[in-house]
């Protein structure tokens, strides 16, 4: 318990906010000991993480099993529950866990993140995209749908573009990932 005490205080030191968090996200990930069932970033923040920081969030959103015992672990390192949000004032960090688990496949596409010997489990980029076309198509979304592009743009090379597809037809938005395929073709055509 010492050693979570001392990387907390550690943690409170990190200036860079995105930093701070993948530490601090890693380190709650090991306190809460399972590498099987470790809480996933979903959401926001990990399209903060994959856009490099061009986009900002104010909360972490997290998908875990075991939402009480992370609960009971956010509770003993200081942050108090706020309605659907744990704050730590001191971390600059709001939690949510707005659910249990990721379907099927997606829990064996996480990415897995390293920062300083601790390991964050991030959605898989290809989930992500997945998730911004939803929104963007079925919420009329039109900021989802330009991150949705802009990930394509900055990941399209190294992505599993049948998965993506395929995930696509399942959610009903192919229409528009072919849309966005074709727009991110012709702006890398335009600037090899």
């Amino acid at each position: 318990m010492e050693r979570y005490r001392e990387l907390l205080d550690k943690a409170k030191t990190i200036q860079d906010p995105l930093k701070r968090t993948l530490f601090f996200l890693g380190l709650m990930s090991e306190a809460l000991g399972s590498e099987k069932e470790r809480p996933v970033v979903v959401g926001g923040f990990a399209l903060e993480f994959y856009s490099t920081g061009g986009y900002a969030t104010g909360d972490v959103d997290l998908v875990y099993a075991d939402p009480g015992s992370l609960g009971v672990l956010l509770n003993g390192w200081g942050f108090r529950k706020e309605g659907r949000h744990w704050i730590s004032e001191e971390l600059d960090l709001f939690i949510e866990i707005p659910g249990f688990a990721l379907a099927g496949e997606e829990r064996d596409r996480v990415t897995i993140v390293e920062v300083e010997g601790l390991q964050v489990a991030l959605i898989g980029i290809e989930d992500l995209i997945v998730d911004r076309l939803n929104a963007f198509v079925h919420w009329k979304s039109t900021d989802d749908g330009y991150w949705a592009e802009e990930l394509l743009f900055m990941y399209g090379d190294n992505i599993d573009r049948a998965y993506l597809e395929r995930r696509c037809v399942e959610e009903h938005t192919a229409a528009a990932l072919g849309e966005l395929c074709g727009e991110v073709a012709r702006l890398k055509h335009e600037n090899p």
